[in-house]
């Protein structure tokens, strides 16, 4: 067992940890594919098994976990972003200013011009993350206010029920006086799922004006994965990061390269459009439900149509599109040819999905229409976007992602 690599679990890692990891094993996996790499990878769930490891990836946030490791020799990377990078040892952390720059953009793009943003006190991940938002937000908002949390561990500890009281007794102060079509982002799921949780339950009309993001994308980690139905997120590059830190261990194990100072960073690897944000900013509680009705339908892959949708919410069907182009400024049936290619761009992207079957999933009858319509809103058509934009690893079985 001279030839190991290690991924380190502790026994007593939290689900978050867990799934970073889960993330980061999937991008060790493949560029060990990639590069024939000669090493065994294991998991390690012990200090005592590192000690026959030539090599060492773990979620570093501590000095209780860095100093068992610092005298043995052994290459360490870190890709922990709790307290920024740690001198001694490799790093590969997360861009989360590139983060927080994308949750900025995306945002903006859907028109908000009120923002709340939300962070975790004393974390460094958040401030970074938060930091790339304001600046690439720059002068293009009416209202910016920053929230920037302070958790008690044992209220949080005591179950998602106080956890999320904690988290909306600290917000709602921020949240009751803002513009109904505000911008909300906070610096994690973690701490987007209990606030759309509560407004869900305080001020329902709310949930269908406020435009929700958050960052981690780890959504079977949480307590019930139902609480994050609808959440745009955005996924840092862990996978990234597993493939550039077993690089960095190859060349320290067979070139001899003294990898301890080494400090990079990976972008994050999407922005998943859900519910929470498909639309453009909107004051209009009836008109955020049908947004958000509209394109559960169409992730589900069964489109109801407008008249449909009117109906089901008691409205007529002119006044549903005299209501669109009066608060939204865009007629109904343009949002739904833009969700269409929004899911067509999404599908080409992280599946392989025959296009054929992709214009059907999106609503249309036959692909020349699709790829017509998709070329006028993209420059490229479904062949060239996938040719540029699919990610490398994809599975046309995949279940479409929560909406």
């Amino acid at each position: 067992m001279d030839k190991l690599f290690a991924i380190y679990r502790p026994m007593n890692l939290n689900h978050g940890s867990e799934q970073v990891l889960n993330q980061v094993a999937l991008g060790v996996y493949d560029q060990a594919v990639s590069s024939h790499c000669p090493y065994f990878i294991q998991d390690i769930r012990n200090l005592e098994g590192l000690q026959n490891s030539a090599g060492v990836i773990a979620l570093i946030w501590s000095e209780n976990q860095i100093s068992p490791l610092r005298g043995s020799g052994i290459p360490i990377v870190n890709l922990s972003n709790t307290r920024g990078a740690i001198q001694g040892i490799a790093n590969v952390r997360s861009d989360d200013r590139a983060v927080g720059a994308l949750a900025a953009e995306h945002l903006l793009e859907r028109k908000y011009q009120h923002f709340i943003v939300v962070g975790y006190q004393g974390r460094t991940w958040s401030s970074e993350r938060v930091e790339g938002f304001t600046k690439a937000l720059g002068t293009s908002y009416q209202s910016f206010t920053l929230c920037d949390l302070e958790l008690d561990r044992k209220k949080s500890g005591s179950g998602p029920s106080a956890y999320s009281e904690e988290i909306w007794e600290q917000f709602w102060p921020y949240f009751k006086d803002s513009p109904p079509e505000t911008g909300l982002f906070t610096a994690s799921d973690w701490l987007a799922w209990p606030i759309m949780e509560m407004i869900r339950k305080h001020c329902p009309d709310r949930l269908y004006t406020t435009g929700i993001l958050g960052v981690d994308n780890l959504h079977d980690s949480l307590f019930d994965p139902r609480r994050t139905a609808g959440l745009s997120s955005i996924l840092p590059g862990f996978r990234t990061a597993g493939g550039l830190s077993l690089q960095l261990l190859l060349e320290a194990a067979t070139e001899g390269k003294d990898i301890s100072g080494i400090s990079k960073v990976t972008p994050p690897e999407r922005l998943i459009c859900r519910a929470s944000t498909v639309g453009d900013a909107c004051g209009d509680p009836v008109l955020g439900k049908v947004i958000r009705e509209l394109w559960g339908s169409l992730r589900r892959g069964h489109p109801i149509s407008l008249r449909t949708i009117a109906k089901d919410n008691h409205i007529g069907l002119r006044s549903l599109e005299m209501r669109f182009e009066n608060t939204v400024g865009t007629p109904a049936r343009t949002l739904l040819a833009n969700m269409r290619v929004q899911l067509g761009k999404e599908l080409l992207t992280e599946t392989d999905l025959p296009i054929a079957i992709v214009s059907t999933r999106c609503g249309y009858s036959n692909t020349t229409t699709f790829s017509n319509t998709f070329r006028n809103a993209s420059g490229q058509t479904p062949r060239e976007w996938r040719k540029r934009y699919q990610h490398p690893y994809v599975n046309s079985s995949r279940n479409t992602p929560i909406l």
